[in-house]
């Protein structure tokens, strides 16, 4: 959060070395830890943090489109992707009379 000083942002999680995560830091990422992402890519390294990815996708109930990789090429793209997302909303209000 502090890297995005305020902006939101697409944002490319390496979970590959992870090993464990507590129910505190999985209710920080779910809630005030998550505000400021437009996009989150997970980098997993099966078997091990593909687990914890699905965990996490499958029971935080969230409108940031979220997935997870193997390929760090494959999760640049699908968070590049939300780029011009952010460029439209921002657009927006501009266009709001």
């Amino acid at each position: 959060m502090m890297v995005q000083e305020g902006l939101a942002m697409p944002v490319l999680c390496d979970i590959r070395e992870l090993r464990m995560v507590n129910k505190q830091a999985r209710d920080f990422f779910a809630l005030e830890g998550s505000l400021l992402i437009k996009a989150l890519a997970f980098l997993i390294a099966p078997p091990i943090t593909d687990v914890l990815s699905d965990f996490y996708l499958n029971t935080q109930r969230s409108d940031i489109p979220s997935k997870s990789f193997t390929l760090k090429s494959e999760a640049l793209h699908f968070i590049k992707g939300a780029i011009p997302i952010l460029i439209l909303e921002w657009a927006l209000p501009i266009f709001n009379y």
